[in-house]
């Protein structure tokens, strides 16, 4: 077995597989596979061709250690990087194992293996506990051969440079979020926050939640997500709305100051002066042109006044008025909820509109519970990671993304032309959910039932 720490044998997990839609190929734009290569024309492709059945091979296994992003130096004794490479072994040997990855025909491999000696250890956990991140990232590309001209000679030589779908297996990574995004976020990498309103999975992959594209293989009973408490919720979001009730407040002051200006009489004896110099001698030789621009001029002089004095005092209920009105309510309200909120509450997040002046909040914070477009608001989970464990092991393995290959809200294929995923690798996973047809591709890599 792979994992002791509860994530059970990654024995049901093998590589994503590839649906050859042979028949439409052919019939648009590839030739029928040639020779015991299998070489594959396209008439688009004047200088390049595919060998779809070429063998392939699998790059040297060399194990690495990579500098992180910052903070605290990570460092392993020779028998915990022997263990850490033995996990990624395990993957790698499941990937790898399946037959079309030993056939191997058509593609080769490049791979690239790791762990990671930098990192910023979450507050409260030991770094010397702090599980050891790596991965285990596998670099598939097509077998194709190029048209060359050598000493006045036109010859087919091999060309190795059109990789496809990329795929990595980390280990003791991050917790993705939801393909929406946080609702906040800290600049602290110290001390990251993500909060999510909600934290349900985009998808399901075999059973494996799917966030951001990713499937996630999760510890039993270590919930990945937990509720962001109301109290802790709110001295994040009263700084955002304070912000955004200054911008309201700023911009006040602005149409506050245009009306002084259009009302004055400063401002109208400009526009008529202006007027005179440019219609004043229509006075005396285009009267009744003269009068009907003097009269729009001072309708126009009227207009800008009212519409001033309506920027300038928002009314409160109405669309034009929203932009002053919504950040003021919803931060007295924030405010009073902070007066009154319990320890033991959590919070949910309603999100703002479209057109909302919650420029910096964007949303309404409430307590849980709140109504159905409140969601709750999550965060990953802190605790997830256990301490007590050798932090060689391995507790959560993210695998994507998979989202290159397939769909994960339907499981339709994903197509994508040449050269990132060229239609010969097309991906596509069998109505009844259980079995997948056609090719196996490397680049893609699905539970096995």
């Amino acid at each position: 077995m792979l994992l002791s720490t509860g994530l059970g044998s990654l024995d049901h997990v093998a590589m994503l597989t590839v649906c050859t839609v042979w028949a439409i190929l052919l019939a648009q734009q590839f030739s029928p596979p040639e020779g015991p290569d299998g070489l594959v024309y396209n008439k688009d492709w004047k200088t390049l061709r595919l060998a779809t059945q070429r063998k392939g091979k699998w790059d040297a296994w060399r194990m690495h250690a990579r500098p992180g992003s910052g903070g605290q130096p990570v460092t392993l004794t020779p028998a915990e990087t022997a263990q850490v490479e033995a996990v990624l072994q395990a993957i790698a040997q499941v990937v790898e194992s399946v037959p079309y990855a030993q056939a191997q025909r058509g593609w080769y491999a490049n791979r690239s293996v790791a762990w990671i000696r930098s990192r910023f250890p979450a507050p409260g956990f030991p770094l010397a506990k702090l599980p050891v991140l790596s991965y285990y990232a596998l670099y598939p590309f097509h077998l194709m051969d190029k048209l060359v001209t050598k000493d006045g000679l036109q010859q087919w030589v091999p060309d190795w440079s059109h990789e496809t779908t990329p795929i990595s297996f980390t280990v003791n990574g991050a917790i993705p979020g939801p393909s929406g995004g946080p609702v906040f976020t800290s600049d602290d990498p110290a001390n990251p926050i993500r909060w999510y309103a909600g934290a349900s999975a985009d998808g399901t992959f075999y059973g494996f939640p799917v966030y951001s594209g990713n499937a996630v293989i999760a510890r039993p009973g270590r919930p990945l997500f937990r509720a962001v408490p109301l109290k802790l919720a709110l001295e994040r979001f009263l700084p955002l709305c304070r912000d955004d009730f200054k911008t309201a407040e700023d911009r006040l002051r602005r149409y506050q100051q245009q009306l002084a200006e259009t009302e004055s009489e400063a401002y109208a004896r400009r526009e008529m002066e202006d007027f005179e110099k440019e219609y004043g001698a229509w006075k005396s030789t285009r009267p009744s042109d003269y009068e009907f621009r003097r009269k729009t001029r001072l309708e126009f002089i009227e207009r800008t006044r009212r519409e001033a004095r309506e920027q300038a005092t928002p009314r409160e209920g109405s669309p034009e008025g929203d932009w002053y009105w919504e950040p003021k309510r919803a931060l007295e309200a924030a405010e009073r909820l902070a007066q009154t909120s319990t320890p033991d509450q959590t919070a949910c997040f309603e999100p703002a509109g479209p057109n909302s002046a919650l420029y910096r909040a964007r949303g309404r914070l409430r307590p849980a519970g709140s109504g159905p477009s409140c969601q709750p608001l999550m965060e990953p989970n802190p605790d997830y990671f256990d301490p007590a464990l050798p932090r060689t092991a391995a507790q959560l393995i993210v695998i994507g993304p998979i989202s290159r290959c397939i769909d994960v809200r339907t499981g339709a294929p994903i197509l994508e032309g040449y050269p990132r995923r060229s239609p010969t690798a097309a991906t596509s996973i069998a109505p009844s959910g259980q079995r997948w047809t056609g090719k196996n591709w490397p680049g893609c890599w699905p539970p096995e039932r």
